[in-house]
């Protein structure tokens, strides 16, 4: 993607990010925090953030994205901290968790605020709330941003993923009033599934769900005619 002036909205939440949009606009490329200079975006039909995991190919979540949503721009934030195996960088994430899986609430919800903002931020940059698709931790934050903002979201994927259990932290319960959510699950277990369906159910989500799918932590083919058939 060619490098392009940031927005202030966007920078506001202090993630680097890409910015690519729909077929046939012109691309308006890289931001990120402190980026200079202005710009306004083509008109269009608002934007989808694209929440990638540890261990996602982020061009695959691209394409699922733009599957969902071929009319809207994508916004891809890069997660927030780095991944080290020694002194090697071997990747992404947006939160430590420990040995035991556990999240690390401090880190997580640096996570919830920044990825909040930015949300915030493409509400206001075009004028209607993003859609989120996310995938591993990209879909944690994603699940939990939609009880969060509820309204200020205009629907919510989550691919391989389910509401995170955060030590101290209590999901919130506001009115979703049938904003769309697609669970497409991977290897979560049984009793996560039905914790995060009945949590969404309760605040009023129109919830579409998959089956578990071995697709769906390597964001395999079968995924494709299931996030474009969603918003439709």
């Amino acid at each position: 993607m060619a490098v392009a002036p940031a927005w202030e909205a966007l920078d506001r939440a202090g993630l680097v990010y890409a910015v690519e949009e729909p077929a046939g606009a012109a691309a308006t490329g890289v931001g990120g925090a402190g980026a200079a200079g202005g710009g306004v975006a083509p008109a269009a039909a608002g934007a989808t953030i694209v929440l990638r995991g540890v261990a996602t190919d982020p061009e695959r979540l691209a394409a699922l994205a733009r599957v969902a949503a071929p009319a809207r721009r994508l916004l891809v934030p890069e997660p927030l901290r780095f991944l080290y195996l020694g002194r090697h960088h071997v990747g992404q994430r947006w939160w430590v968790t420990g040995l035991d899986g556990e999240h690390e609430p401090a880190t997580f919800g640096d996570a919830l605020h920044a990825v909040e903002q930015f949300a915030d931020g493409a509400c206001e940059q075009w004028g209607a709330a993003p859609l989120l698709i996310g995938h591993g931790q990209g879909g944690e934050l994603a699940l939990a941003l939609a009880l969060l903002l509820g309204d200020r979201v205009g629907g919510v994927a989550a691919i391989d993923a389910a509401l995170p259990r955060v030590p101290g932290w209590e999901l919130p319960a506001p009115a979703l009033a049938g904003l769309p959510v697609l669970l497409l699950p991977g290897a979560q277990p049984p009793r996560e599934l039905e914790r995060t369906r009945r949590a969404l159910l309760a605040a009023g989500a129109r919830l579409t769900e998959a089956p578990p799918s071995a697709d769906a932590a390597p964001l395999g083919p079968a995924l494709d005619p299931q996030l474009a058939g969603w918003l439709s």
